[in-house]
């Protein structure tokens, strides 16, 4: 759990930190201001020793030789026969010194399935939540809110911008959208700097962002169910398919290269006026005929709308006969995916 003062502090300030019922919707933003969020439903697991590199090399889809100071990674760990357990953002702060950002909901059993494999490695590996903290920013201002305080905004995806006490990286989204991790000692006075150029926000506009930009949010519910694919992770850079061997590895070459995919990822919205009954992780779809096609793994109130994840069969979603409960229960109206997804993937050509 982050670290008591922090969660006092937030406190103190009004700012929303747990993600309410779904009666209560994401803050919208007013006119063009910036979101301020503070990122409580986010962990850190830090690893470090001299063979950091190397052990998460083995374990993560991700291609490490990619990580720097500079760059970010996005990657996920599997078990032997290729099912996803966590989905993480890497950080590296120099040689030996990476953190990996995960949902708070998951990240014991995440680090508990590392340490499993990293008895004969020279490594670290423990929760950084009582040393680290995180925020958001969200919002047309963002990078001039960053500039004022002398810090020099990632303009690419991923990039990575690092001094010795703050970490800031640029990540997807349909307006400018950056992670801040930093000390929880340092935490406060850059919360308050922000916070006079921002429209404090609720967790749930954070949520509503990621689904947007097409990133999964793994639930404690859909661990060790769905292969990288599904989760679209090639689609954002998260699987190095010529790094070499990694657990799972030969179950997410085999789908790539000679299977074919049928569910992935994809976003999703229903107006709340036709809910009759709660919307949660593992919530079921169906198409007309009563087959079920997906799984719902992450929804949010926006404005009269709940904006939800789910992975879907794509024969489901290219028919758009999609449903949530039943048969006939509320219709779901897909979003345009923020990033291709290789056609051949659904369908192989001859040899």
């Amino acid at each position: 759990m982050p670290h008591a003062s922090w969660i006092a502090f937030l406190n103190q300030q009004d700012a929303p930190q747990n993600p309410e019922s779904l009666s209560a919707p994401a803050t919208e933003r007013h006119d063009s201001s910036t979101l301020l969020i503070a990122l409580t439903q986010q962990s850190l697991i830090s690893l470090d020793g001299p063979d950091a590199e190397k052990f998460l090399q083995g374990q993560l889809t991700c291609d490490i030789n990619a990580l720097s100071p500079e760059q970010s990674l996005l990657g996920a760990n599997c078990t032997h026969k290729g099912m996803v357990i966590s989905v993480s953002r890497l950080f590296q702060r120099a040689a030996g010194h990476i953190l990996m950002r995960l949902p708070l909901s998951v990240a014991e059993t995440a680090m508990a399935n590392l340490k499993k494999f990293a008895v004969f490695s020279k490594v670290a590996i423990e929760l950084a939540d009582e040393t680290w903290v995180g925020m958001g920013l969200l919002g047309e201002s963002a990078v001039e809110s960053l500039k004022q305080l002398d810090i020099n905004p990632p303009t690419n995806t991923n990039q990575q911008w690092l001094s010795d006490e703050l970490i800031v990286v640029r990540v997807p989204g349909n307006l400018p959208r950056f992670e801040l991790w930093c000390p929880e000692s340092k935490a406060r006075q850059l919360w308050l700097e922000l916070a006079r150029q921002s429209q404090v926000g609720n967790y749930q506009a954070w949520q509503a962002a990621e689904i947007e930009a097409g990133l999964v949010q793994l639930q404690p519910q859909s661990l060790d169910s769905y292969i990288p694919q599904m989760l679209n992770l090639q689609a954002v850079n998260a699987i190095g398919f010529s790094k070499g061997c990694y657990t799972g590895q030969e179950v997410v070459a085999r789908l790539q290269f000679r299977g074919k995919l049928k569910k992935l990822l994809y976003a999703a919205t229903v107006n709340t006026v036709d809910l009759n009954q709660p919307v949660s992780p593992e919530t079921s779809l169906f198409n007309s005929s009563g087959r079920n096609v997906g799984k719902v793994l992450d929804c949010v109130v926006q404005q009269q709308h709940l904006l939800l994840q789910a992975i879907i069969g794509k024969a489901a979603a290219d028919a758009n006969d999609l449903h949530l409960f039943s048969a006939d229960g509320p219709a779901i109206s897909l979003l345009p995916l923020p990033y291709s997804i290789d056609a051949e993937l659904f369908e192989r050509p001859e040899r």
